[in-house]
């Protein structure tokens, strides 16, 4: 929600009809929807982590982000191309795309965040996320 605050506090000094605008509100929402995404998934992760499985209705909505998320960030992509922002616009819209897309890999492929000391290390052993092991231990429990 702090992204979306900052966000708001950009995007007022200009119309929201105008095509920048336009742009940097449609490449901001697939990155606010993927964090709350992970947001809702540690959340009620800290009730199975360790202990057992992934409920099977969290799996399969999971399942099917899995599938969407990318869709959204293409979509927000093509808004991009088509709307052509220039200067600052462009630049923050293109790092939301950007910060989404690695999010998303981050929360439902490979694991990205490690503690800064040893990020270099650990990243490059292409661990999968958390979430795609709960995913693949949900599969397998039914």
């Amino acid at each position: 929600m702090t992204f979306a605050g900052v966000f708001g506090l950009y995007t007022s000094s200009s119309s929201s009809l105008q095509p920048a605008a336009l742009a940097l509100w449609l490449s901001f929402l697939p990155l606010e929807f993927i964090l709350i995404q992970g947001g809702i998934y540690w959340l009620a992760a800290r009730d199975w982590v360790k202990r057992s499985c992934m409920p099977p209705v969290l799996a399969c909505s999971f399942a099917v982000l899995t599938w969407v998320n990318p869709l959204l960030l293409l979509a927000a992509t093509g808004m991009l191309v088509w709307q052509r922002p220039a200067g600052s616009a462009a630049a923050l819209a293109v790092g939301c795309v950007v910060f989404g897309a690695i999010e998303y890999v981050n929360y439902f492929w490979i694991r990205l965040s490690y503690p800064w000391k040893s990020w270099a290390r650990h990243v490059t052993q292409w661990r999968r996320s958390r979430l795609r092991h709960d995913l693949a231990t949900a599969r397998t429990s039914r």
